[in-house]
């Protein structure tokens, strides 16, 4: 059997999406498709109660501009007082996350199971926002029973209206194989399809594909472009991608001042991956004075940031290269 190349799934996937939709309105009233963030501010200054929802959900994720959570919190306080499930939703996603507010799983469920009713109701409708949020529950099991096949029937049916986050997280999926055949050539298409709405989510996940070779032919040079287009509206994960291709001169000449300039601006975000990586450059002396007590405090900064395991491991293994040396870490 012979299987269409990506590229062209992609492009064949992108036409499907497009012309359907053509004259067609959606709900809330702004286009799915090449939304910006102007046109979204704009919309939810002039009261729309679904763009204010949608807006608070773009600054807490850091959609097109740094994460800004004490907006993030007002926009869904605008929302959530006409009574929209969106601005609740945010609201509990703030809660769950810690986001602006003091982390409070009990309060992100009261929030979500709040929601829950006009969330469904939307669907129905044909809300392509409402269909992921709802899928983004089910899939996770958030105040309500987890149901992957539901939830991956609100995402294919708001990725096919051409909604791009239902693209990017229905892409995970397959690249994940979680609730479906891990499928990567179905994640690159997904993602690509995101990308070029300007999803920053997307555009990272549709880099690293092209990083490692996985769905499409490995192409450190498209892995660049992607990472990035993201990194420069401000997506820490993509800076960090940046600059670990700079640290390891992949697809250009090693530059690590570039890469300790890329990790930095990720930093800047509490982004706990690149709060290891300006560690790790403390440590060993890269683009910088080599400095153990530094390298300490950035390894904790990314703990207490979801840096995970490697900020664990790297400090553990900071702390043993000092006992070898007879350093005292003043941190």
């Amino acid at each position: 059997m012979r299987f269409l190349p990506p590229w062209l799934l992609a492009l064949l996937l992108v036409a499907a999406i497009l012309l359907p939709l053509a004259g067609c309105s959606s709900h809330p009233p702004l286009p799915l498709q090449g939304l910006d963030l102007h046109q979204l501010e704009e919309s939810a200054k002039n009261g729309d109660a679904a763009s204010q929802g949608i807006l608070a959900g773009v600054l807490r994720r850091g959609e097109d501009t740094p994460a800004n959570y004490a907006a993030a919190l007002a926009w869904a306080k605008k929302s959530l007082g006409q009574d929209h499930p969106f601005g609740r939703y945010q609201l509990g996603m703030m809660y769950l996350k810690g986001q602006g507010l003091e982390q409070s799983r009990a309060k992100a469920l009261e929030q979500l199971e709040l929601a829950l009713g006009p969330l469904e109701a939307l669907a129905e409708d044909g809300d392509a926002v409402a269909k992921t949020m709802l899928a983004y529950l089910l899939e996770s099991g958030l105040a309500t029973n987890m149901d992957l096949l539901q939830a991956l029937e609100y995402y294919h049916e708001a990725a096919d209206q051409g909604y791009a986050p239902a693209q990017n997280n229905l892409g995970v999926l397959y690249q994940a194989g979680h609730g479906v055949n891990r499928d990567l050539g179905k994640a690159f298409v997904l993602y690509q399809a995101a990308a070029l709405q300007g999803d920053t989510r997307a555009q990272v996940n549709l880099g690293r594909l092209y990083e490692l070779g996985q769905g499409v032919y490995r192409d450190l040079g498209k892995a660049d472009q992607w990472y990035r287009l993201a990194a420069d509206k401000g997506n820490p994960q993509a800076q960090t991608r940046l600059g670990s291709l700079f640290e390891r001169g992949l697809g250009h000449p090693m530059d690590l001042d570039e890469a300790l300039r890329w990790y930095q601006q990720a930093a800047a975000q509490n982004y706990g991956p690149a709060l290891t990586r300006v560690g790790w450059m403390h440590q060993s002396g890269k683009a910088v004075k080599q400095d153990f007590a530094l390298a300490a405090k950035w390894y904790l900064r990314a703990l207490a940031n979801d840096g995970g395991d490697e900020a664990e491991k790297a400090l553990r293994r900071l702390l043993r290269l000092a006992g070898q040396r007879q350093q005292r870490l003043d941190f």
